[in-house]
């Protein structure tokens, strides 16, 4: 393999764009995956490396040309998937701008870069060092690429149909202004499609359990109105049992099951009768506060159900 200047591709190339990737000095806004991976020692930047060949990162070794050896901090499974990313693609020590770089990069691919204006467009041709036995994937097929910038998403669907566009790259589809007008021109419609693309959804499960008499969204469980919302599971049932001590309601959760104590009655006044009238007639109870019983109460007991669903718990 070589690069687009005729010059062979090296192991010595992938450890210095690693080394390169590390100079956050340089490049304050460039990835940090192998930051956060790489036993570094101290490493920072190339472009502060002592050593005459600017190859001093320790945890970066190539025994041969075609080797490159990575030393990390700890084990990591998934770090040949960081090693995919633009930080490890090769790049010619000799022939680096540092930041400017980017005007452009050296290719190993089927294409190179033509012109380049940062921001606006660039233009992608042939790249005649490229072979096709050193990279059966990848095809060389059209002979150029004009890649514009920072263009309006309905402009883009609008030339799209004129046919001044070949291809949007973010590959997301028109957009819902341009997709009524597809879907009400015969011709236009012929031409659309609908493809399934590849995507992977993942989803995020906390493998904690909570094991109090706390909700999961943090609210405490001290009186059956704040428990989940249940609903009876007949009338019959729930008049049979509406006095009882203890009830069990239908849950939109599995087997879930609720309890609720007989309130305690407050307590009534103790003072003996001082005369027949005070006998004869029972003393009213002092008014007592919703919030704070004169009685002894009794905590309800925890809620028990064997499921996760937000707004229960387990016990």
């Amino acid at each position: 393999m070589k690069f687009e200047d005729g010059v062979t591709v090296t192991s010595k190339d992938v450890k210095y764009a690693v080394e390169r990737s590390l100079a956050k000095t340089t490049f304050p806004a460039g990835p940090s995956y192998l930051n956060q991976y790489l036993d570094l020692q101290g490493y920072t930047s190339p472009y502060q490396d002592p050593t005459p060949d600017k190859l001093g990162l320790k945890a970066v070794e190539t025994p041969d040309d075609s080797t490159v050896v990575f030393h990390l901090k700890q084990p990591f499974a998934a770090f040949d998937d960081v090693v995919m990313m633009p930080p490890t693609i090769p790049v010619e020590r000799a022939k680096d701008t540092g930041v400017d770089y980017k005007k452009h990069p050296l290719s190993t691919g089927p294409y190179m870069f033509g012109t380049v204006n940062p921001g606006k467009n660039f233009t992608l041709v042939r790249n005649p060092r490229w072979d096709q036995r050193t990279d059966p994937i990848r095809k060389a097929l059209p002979d150029e690429f004009d890649v514009a910038l920072n263009t309006n998403a309905d402009d883009i669907d609008q030339r799209l149909i004129a046919g001044d566009l070949d291809l949007d790259v973010t590959g997301l589809g028109v957009r819902a202004a341009a997709q009524g007008r597809i879907l009400g021109d015969p011709r236009l419609k012929a031409d659309a499609d609908n493809p399934a693309s590849a995507r992977a959804l993942y989803t995020s499960l906390n493998p904690d359990v909570a094991r109090s008499t706390t909700s999961i969204v943090g609210r405490p469980w001290s009186t059956p109105s704040t428990a989940p919302p249940c609903r009876p599971r007949s009338a019959a049932r729930t008049a049979a049992t509406s006095s009882s001590t203890s009830s069990r309601r239908s849950c939109p959760v599995p087997r879930c099951s609720t309890r609720t104590r007989r309130p305690t009655t407050p307590a009534t006044s103790s003072r003996p009768a001082t005369n027949s009238a005070d006998a004869a007639t029972p003393t009213a109870s002092p008014p007592t506060s919703p919030t704070a019983p004169s009685g002894p109460t009794r905590r309800p007991p925890p809620r028990r159900c064997n499921s996760l669903w937000p707004g229960s718990a387990s016990s």
